[in-house]
Formats: structure tokens, sequence, C-alpha cells
């Protein structure tokens, strides 16, 4: 009984996600497009394979039945509250435009090629410096070795994340005609400095969905509806990044097989679903000690010794997986800190910040204006942010606002000091 009511609650989270994206089929690709097809594949389709083979993950404990109705039925809420909310904001549009009527800034502004072409070998030197020190590889992602100063370590690693997005930030800027490089030289050094410091195979998924697929986005603009960009956002998380995964593991000393892997839904990238399932039975509320440790992200263990750990290792240890850098879930953040009321905080809230988000980027891409770059991140992100776990999710969207932060600054800076120059002049 309980296979027939969970097959038929699958079925309705896979018809409720395909609703609301044909419902919006014309417009601008957005977070609530990507909402809705993380939850159409990760809580509709993927959990339908993983209960008829009774899948587990990392040594956990197999699913009962009832189990997969409850988790289905809680998400199949969750997808309908979260749309409704959003279109009745939507209907709301009128008050909230004015609200979000910010003076954009669409005007193109020639970067200073001095401080560009410093800063580019700035970063490829330091770049280098990681290499040649053993602390990353070119082409495969990962830290291989650990800085046992721990301060020091967390400084190297957020200097390496930013010097990694960097680039490639600046290179979506020059596509959308915000930044103006006159020599063409300098713009070639640019390409090749953006994607030496942000190789596909050595960084992770979601950072190479943030800052490739915006390039492919602004060359081709007709095509970011939710119509057509679904589709080839689906290929790309079923196909795609498990073949960029292979680069993980990949040893010289071994063949890699692009063939296997694909469509194999019992694999750790899909523990989505399992992930929540336990929390949800077995992991203990933690009113708010998760979601403080997340927002203190960038406090360092060395200073903070009970910093909490990410939600998906602290529920990895309640139920002693053998791996312990899972996902959690995004409501089961919200579970883990406040239970039932922290899950429907977390739709009502990222409900409102999507319909916000959506509203303000939707005006920055018809005007191909300076919030057209981050809004395009921030929609790749959101994905990242479903899946989880929110300290790291939260670190990354927070180092992506950053680096725009210091991009859109900088130039604004020397641009204004310039014209001051030339004034005075």
């Amino acid at each position: 009984m309980y296979s027939v009511i969970f097959y038929i609650l699958s079925l309705c989270i896979i018809l409720a996600c395909l609703f609301f994206l044909w419902k919006d089929k014309e417009k601008v690709f957005n977070l609530k497009a990507v909402f809705n097809i993380f939850y159409l594949l990760f809580f509709g389709v993927i959990p339908i394979f993983q209960f008829s083979e009774r899948a587990s993950f990392f040594g956990g404990r197999t699913l009962l039945p009832l189990e997969y109705v409850t988790v289905t039925t809680i998400f199949f809420v969750i997808v309908i509250s979260f749309n409704a909310i959003y279109n009745y904001l939507s209907k709301k549009k009128k008050k909230l435009k004015e609200d979000l009527d910010i003076k954009t800034e669409t005007s193109k502004i020639e970067i200073n090629e001095y401080l560009l072409g410093s800063f580019l070998i700035g970063a490829l030197l330091i770049k280098g410096i990681f290499i040649y020190s053993g602390y990353v590889h070119f082409f495969q992602r990962g830290f291989f070795f650990e800085i046992q100063n721990k301060l020091l370590g967390a400084l190297a690693n957020q200097v390496y994340i930013l010097i990694s997005i960097i680039p490639l930030t600046v290179l979506l800027y020059v596509i959308n005609g915000n930044i103006f490089i006159k020599n063409k030289f300098l713009i070639t050094v640019l390409v090749l400095v953006a994607i030496t410091n942000a190789f596909p195979t050595a960084m992770s998924r979601a950072n190479v969905a943030t800052l490739y697929l915006p390039i492919l986005i602004l060359w081709c603009r007709k095509y970011f509806s939710v119509k057509y960009f679904s589709v080839f956002l689906i290929g790309c998380f079923l196909i795609i990044f498990p073949m960029l995964n292979k680069f993980r593991e990949y040893q010289f000393t071994k063949k890699m097989n692009f063939f296997e892997g694909y469509f194999q839904f019992n694999q750790g990238h899909y523990d989505n679903y399992y992930n929540f399932a336990l929390t949800y039975f077995d992991v203990p509320i933690t009113y708010g000690k998760q979601l403080l440790g997340a927002f203190l992200f960038f406090v360092p263990r060395a200073l903070w010794h009970n910093k909490p750990i990410g939600s998906g290792n602290y529920m990895a240890n309640i139920e002693r997986l053998t791996f312990g850098n899972v996902s959690q879930n995004f409501f089961g953040e919200g579970y883990i800190n406040f239970g039932i009321l922290g899950i429907i905080l977390f739709v009502i809230i990222y409900a409102w910040l999507a319909y916000l988000i959506d509203e303000e980027g939707k005006m920055s891409w018809e005007k191909k204006s300076w919030k057209t770059v981050i809004y395009l991140q921030l929609v790749f992100l959101s994905f990242y942010l479903m899946r989880g776990d929110l300290i790291s999710s939260f670190s990354l969207i927070v180092n992506y606002i950053l680096a725009n932060g210091i991009i859109y600054i900088v130039v604004i800076f020397f641009n204004n000091r310039k014209r001051k120059i030339n004034n005075a002049g």
C-alpha cells in the first residue's frame, strides 16, 4: 500500500514541477525554474529509482516505505507552497517593482589597462605558486595538502577562491558589454588567465556551472528562456556534470572511461532525498546552532573551536556513515535548526527572496546592466544552495558577491579618478 502511495506522490511532484515550468516557458530562465528543475529531478524522478532498488548511501540504513511516503508528502507540499507564494508575490508585482526600481548602471566603462594587466599577472603568479607548492593541481579538483597553520590555511583558501572567480567574472562583464577593453592583446591574456585559473576539471561542478554557463547564455541570449534552457540544464545535470566528476578521482596511471557512471541514481551524487530522510527521522534539532555556523562561516576554527560542522557532515556523524562530506537539502537545514517551523520559514523566506532577485534580474537582463552577471551567477548557485549543505553553499554565494563587488568598486573608482584627472586637465 505504501508503495502505491509513494509512486502517486512522486508523480504528483513531477507533474507539479513540470506544470510550473510549462506555465513560465516563455519567461527568462530564473531562480523559480531552477527550484522546479531541482525538485523534479531530486525529489520526483530519482527517488523512484532509489525506492525500487532500496538504495542506501555510504553504509547508512535502508529507508522504510512509510519514510518514503512521509518525505515525498513533505516535498510535494513544499513545491506547491513555494510556487504559490512566488505567484502570489507576482500578482503584487506593480508595487514591488516600484520598490525595486533602483537606478541601474548600464553604460560601458573602459577598464584601466595597467590595473587589469597587473592583476592578471598577479593572479597567474599566485596560481603558479599554489600549483608549484602542491596545494592544488592544474587539471584536477581538490586541495592536496593541508597547511598546518589553520589561519594561514583559511587565508590561502580564500585567496585561491577569489583568483579563480574574478578573472572569468571580469570576462563576463566584457561579454555583457559593461567593461570595455581597448587592447585586443589584453583581452586574449584575460581569456587565457581566466581559463587557467578556473579550469573546468579543476573546480567543483557548482563553480563550473556558475562561471561557464553564463558565457554560453550571454552569447545565445535568445535561448535563455525556461522553455529551452530547462532542457539544456537537465542534460547538464544528468550527463555533463557526472562526466566532469570523473576528473575528481582521475589518476594518470589509469585509463578513464567516459561511458560509465551515467544515470546511476544510487550513487552519492544523488543522495539529497536520502539525506533529508535520515535528518528528518534520526537527527535532533539544534535550535539554530547549525544556522549560526553557516552565517559565521568566515570565522576560522582556530578562533572558534566549537564552530559547527556542515549539516551534511553532522548528520553523517550521527548516522555513522562511511563518508562525511555529504549534501544536506536546503529545507533539511530548516528542519535541523527549527524543526517543522524551520521548513515553513525557509519556504516563505526563499520564495520571497527568489521573487525579489528574479524581478531585479529580469530588469537587469533587459537592460544588459551590471547586475546581469551576478544575477546569472546567483541563478546557478541556487541549485547548489538547494542541494547544500548551507555552510558551504552560503560561503560560496558570499564569495561570488564579494568578487563582483570588488570588480565593480575598483572599476568605478579608477574610472571616476580618470574623469577627475581629465576634467582637471
